[in-house]
């Protein structure tokens, strides 16, 4: 949804986007260095990130969930068990899954990774007993892995509004960006884009 948001914003900007791939740690440095004029990635509006950058949003409500192996998901109904020294937990370094943790789990063996793809993998090789993400994605990636057995341990952990982040000096570019979220929810379109990639589809088979 994220970069369909972006395709869509840039055309009627008439310009061509370019799409970055960097670690979610990144992105934030990369924004205040000017290597980047946009952050569309699922980022969480919290007060400590809005006070070095500008948060136009929410565009939408996520929240984290847990991803584990389905022999385990029982176990994951009470985070009193999660929150032990024996417990391993993979959450993505820099983001709010991490914070999340820190503070919700404070005795579980957290350990930062660089991707998801890497906490996966961890999960898979047992080396994690589970993964804190955004409640869509542990979904995601459940379907994703169903020959790993994976499954969503819990619901929605918190709530976390979703926004687009933006550098500080250009009030027009803020402008516009404020102005066309604005249309994207008024003319139905952003509706349109999470019954797209929110809802059961045949997209989730067409990824890599």
């Amino acid at each position: 949804m994220d970069m369909d948001m972006a395709t869509m914003m840039s055309r009627a900007m008439g310009v061509k986007s370019k799409k970055v791939q960097m670690p979610f740690k990144d992105l934030l440095p990369a924004l205040k260095a000017g290597k980047i004029d946009m952050i569309i990635s699922g980022m969480t509006m919290v007060p400590k990130r809005n006070m070095g950058v500008i948060f136009v949003g929410p565009y939408h409500i996520s929240g984290k969930g847990v991803l584990t192996k389905q022999i385990n998901v029982q176990l994951m109904q009470d985070p009193d068990n999660m929150n032990k020294s024996s417990f391993k937990l993979a959450a993505l370094e820099g983001s709010t899954s991490q914070m999340i943790a820190e503070k919700v789990l404070p005795n579980a063996k957290l350990i930062p990774t660089k991707t998801l793809d890497e906490a996966v993998d961890m999960l898979i090789k047992d080396q994690a007993d589970a993964i804190i993400a955004d409640f869509p994605t542990c979904a995601v990636l459940a379907f994703r892995h169903q020959d790993q057995r994976l499954a969503v341990g819990q619901a929605q952990l918190s709530f976390e509004p979703l926004g687009i982040a933006l550098a500080e000096g250009d009030p027009l570019f803020v402008n516009m960006v404020e102005n066309y979220l604005t249309f994207l929810q008024v003319s139905g379109q952003l509706k349109a884009l999470k019954k797209k990639w929110f809802e059961p589809g045949p997209w989730v088979k067409e990824l890599p």
